[in-house]
């Protein structure tokens, strides 16, 4: 009985690094990216972004109210894919590819795109947030 347990949590263990190593990779970090920026989850688009973007952060941050953010908030995000459509050894460009639902809309999936540049930052993938 002990064996299986520790058989158990050892699985468990592995799982879950498994689940935080994907999110080191440009593809996790952009997908992790792409639910934050798209629900104004400030807090995860902080983690995920270059210290550099954090002050386009601040600036989203104050555009909206707190009206339209309680609505951005209540959207749903399912990815679809992310393709990787350059790397180096320090920069990617990613392409998310997914499906957004509003709050209120029961049954009606919008599909989107987005493309961010990454760049490492002390050993990490950062999304970078360019101003156009």
């Amino acid at each position: 009985m002990k064996k299986l347990l520790l058989l158990i949590f050892i699985g468990f263990a592995f799982l879950s690094c498994d689940d935080k190593k994907s999110n080191l990779t440009p593809s996790g970090v952009t997908e992790a990216f792409v639910k934050a920026f798209n629900t104004a989850d400030f807090q995860n688009m902080y983690n995920y972004s270059s210290k550099k973007s954090h002050i386009l952060i601040d600036n989203l941050a104050e555009q909206r109210t707190e009206k339209e953010f309680e609505v951005i908030r209540g959207r749903k995000i399912a990815i679809d894919s992310t393709v990787i459509s350059q790397q180096t050894d320090s920069t990617a460009t990613c392409i998310c590819y997914f499906r957004v639902k509003e709050l209120n809309n029961k049954d009606n999936w919008m599909i989107a795109r987005q493309e961010w540049s990454l760049a490492k930052e002390g050993g990490d993938w950062k999304v970078l947030l360019v101003r156009p």
